[in-house]
């Protein structure tokens, strides 16, 4: 069953950011994931709301899912993004 991994992320240093997602994005794929969002414009409609970059990756499985964030080469790419961003990763099953 297809899952999604969704992230909240606050980036305090774009530029280097930005060689985050320049590797991450090849490694989603490697691993059979699919961008669903990648950080465009949002609004809220209720509550307090997120002002900070959303992503929805869209699985095969959580298995494949796991495996693309604990690979060696993924390990590598969040030891780029943690020190200049705040994130929250989750994993949610889809309906179908």
């Amino acid at each position: 069953m297809s899952v999604y991994l969704i992230a909240r992320v606050r980036i305090h240093d774009k530029d280097i950011y930005s060689k985050y997602t320049a590797i991450s994005a090849r490694l989603v794929a490697e691993h059979g994931g699919e961008f669903v969002a990648r950080g465009g414009p949002s609004f809220c409609m209720e509550g307090a709301g997120f002002d900070g970059r959303l992503v929805i990756v869209r699985f095969p499985s959580a298995e494949q899912a796991r495996a693309w964030y604990e690979s060696p080469e993924y390990v590598a790419a969040r030891a780029i993004r943690q020190p200049v961003s705040e994130a929250e990763f989750m994993v949610v099953e889809g309906a179908a």
